[in-house]
């Protein structure tokens, strides 16, 4: 997220001031060279890459300190494998592909997806095999990941309709400054936000996949495993 927020804050343009053209974002697009257009796919999958590692770092992160062990992010990082992953490529490919529906879409999915993504990366599963367990994992607590899901997009939601008068008064900056840095400081620090938003949300269900795990498996007493 760091790194797309750099990227975006350097990339970013100029908003325009009063009395200038809007930006037209499809006509943008079209001049752009095909190279530039190719060099642009690419930025945003290396991008995603670099996003879903993170993710599943983070999860590997907070298991460790839910199970009472030290561990760094770079030990995090290592534990990374590609197949941990698929659950999260999978879930970007199912929301940008299905229809405009205003997230009715996206949202009913993640329902889907948010108890699979702890599941993928601690228990080293495919994507469908992750999404069964995770719905099976949950059971007669699957309110509790609702909560979390519909949390999480509401706190989305606001920081979106935040970002049009967050636009307004960078633009009315930038109009000041007379450069494009305030517009560039203000998308890097709105993605930033997002980010940690999301962070919180992957501690969340990470959390609560440890608290449905020790309720999954047997304890012992008095030195007798309990059924």
């Amino acid at each position: 997220m760091v790194a797309l927020a750099l990227f975006v804050s350097l990339t970013v343009p100029r908003p325009p001031a009063n009395g200038e053209a809007q930006w037209d974002l499809r006509k943008t697009w079209q001049e752009l060279t095909p190279l530039i257009k190719l060099g642009f796919g690419l930025g945003v999958l290396l991008t995603l890459a670099v996003l879903f590692r993170a993710r599943a770092a983070t999860i590997h992160l907070v298991s460790g300190l839910c199970r009472g062990e030290s561990k760094t992010p770079w030990q995090a990082y290592g534990q990374v494998r590609r197949k941990q992953l698929r659950v999260f490529w999978l879930s970007a490919a199912v929301n940008l592909a299905g229809p405009p529906t205003f997230g009715l879409v996206p949202l009913l999915m993640e329902l889907a997806f948010a108890p699979a993504y702890p599941v993928a990366v601690l228990e080293d599963r495919k994507a469908l095999d992750a999404i069964k367990r995770g719905l099976a994992l949950s059971g007669g607590t699957y309110g509790r990941v609702v909560l979390l899901v519909l949390s999480y997009a509401l706190l989305v939601m606001a920081l979106l309709w935040g970002l049009v008068p967050l636009l307004h008064f960078f633009a009315r900056m930038v109009e000041i400054t007379g450069t494009p840095w305030p517009a560039r400081v203000g998308a890097m620090l709105w993605l930033l936000l997002l980010g940690l938003l999301h962070q919180i949300y992957l501690v969340a269900l990470t959390v609560n996949f440890h608290a449905l795990q020790a309720v999954e498996e047997p304890k012992p007493l008095g030195g007798i495993t309990l059924p």
